[in-house]
């Protein structure tokens, strides 16, 4: 059995249960956290007794108590994570969720896995989401046929995140919706098996209305393939919808939220709850993990689709600030 530590800040407290009973291999031990009581909760959902306020106090005091972690936290917060795991020969996971209002920046914790004696796996999390991940089955048995046209919307409340921008122009706010694009992208890549050959940004940002409605990326892949991202911005508070589909040369993948949203008719006023798949997304990527460890997977740093998805991202950067479509010099066995 292969005890995990679980450093995740913003993990859905409704994913952990499902998490604790689908990983059978597997069993969380310790839970991380700066916050007690969110840690309290996180341990309650997990059946965990155990909990480390810090990394630091994770490496200090309870190293015995796991035999590898599973992380997915804010960039700065990841580094010191993986460098401290792998030089106690601790197995890593990095999970990537690509939610909205999340800026995806060059990660330092690529470079810290590098050299390390270790397994440090970073994962796409919406790559084993349940549509995404189907439509990858059946691309891979051939029963979809070639894949043509891959388009992903998100329509969310609130703002970017700022932190990735300089200044305060228009221009920056539809940069800021492009910064958090990574993770469509690469499931994008990995859906065609291959990176773009051109890429187009734009925005509708202006200095009048400097949070953008919508940004839309536009992903030329060969023969003819194209990938879009659609986000848009403006929908109230807690409230979200995100669609995907595939067309394929023999098949389509659809989905999107709208048939898991439950109408609520309380004395508040009328909701809205949308089944949360994310579960099963998280059970899968933690159970390929825990599978690798068993297995003794030899030392590696898996992360290669990561800094893949941020050269197409600061194409698409490029793209929105002259107005144009760059094109990369890309070929299909770069892709990873």
């Amino acid at each position: 059995m292969i005890r995990l530590a679980l450093a995740c800040e913003n993990i859905d407290g409704a994913v952990l249960s499902p998490l604790r009973r689908g990983i059978l291999d597997g069993t969380f031990s310790i839970v991380v956290h700066a916050d007690a009581g969110a840690a309290r909760k996180q341990a309650d959902l997990l059946e965990v007794d155990r909990i480390a306020p810090s990394p630091e106090e994770l490496f200090r005091a309870y190293l015995d108590e796991f035999d590898a972690l599973v992380a997915s936290a804010s960039p700065g917060s990841t580094a010191p994570l993986v460098a401290a795991a792998g030089k106690a020969l601790k197995p890593v996971l990095i999970v990537r969720t690509g939610d909205p209002n999340t800026v995806v920046h060059a990660e330092p914790m690529v470079e810290a896995g590098a050299g390390l004696e270790t397994l440090v796996k970073v994962v796409n999390l919406q790559r084993y989401m349940p549509a995404p991940r189907a439509a990858g089955e059946q691309l891979k048995e051939g029963s979809l046929g070639e894949p043509a046209l891959c388009n992903i919307h998100r329509w969310y409340s609130g703002r970017s995140d700022t932190s990735g921008s300089k200044g305060s122009s228009g221009g920056d706010a539809g940069r800021e919706l492009v910064m958090q694009t990574p993770c469509e992208i690469d499931l994008i890549n990995w859906l065609f098996g291959a990176l773009p050959e051109t890429v187009f940004a734009v925005s509708t940002d202006s200095a009048e209305r400097p949070s953008p409605q919508c940004l839309q990326l536009h992903l030329g892949y060969s023969r003819g393939r194209v990938g879009l991202i659609d986000y848009a911005v403006g929908l109230p508070a807690d409230h979200r919808y995100q669609a995907f589909s595939l067309i394929a040369s023999r098949g389509a993948v659809y989905s999107d939220d709208q048939h898991d949203a439950q109408l609520l008719f309380q004395d508040k006023g009328i909701g809205i709850a949308v089944a949360n798949h994310a579960a099963g997304a998280w059970v899968a990527c933690v159970k390929e993990f825990v599978d690798a460890v068993r297995a003794g997977k030899p030392s590696s740093r898996e992360s290669t689709w990561l800094g893949q998805a941020l050269l197409v991202r600061d194409a698409a950067l490029d793209s929105l600030r002259h107005g144009d479509a760059v094109h990369l010099n890309l070929s299909e066995k770069d892709h990873d």
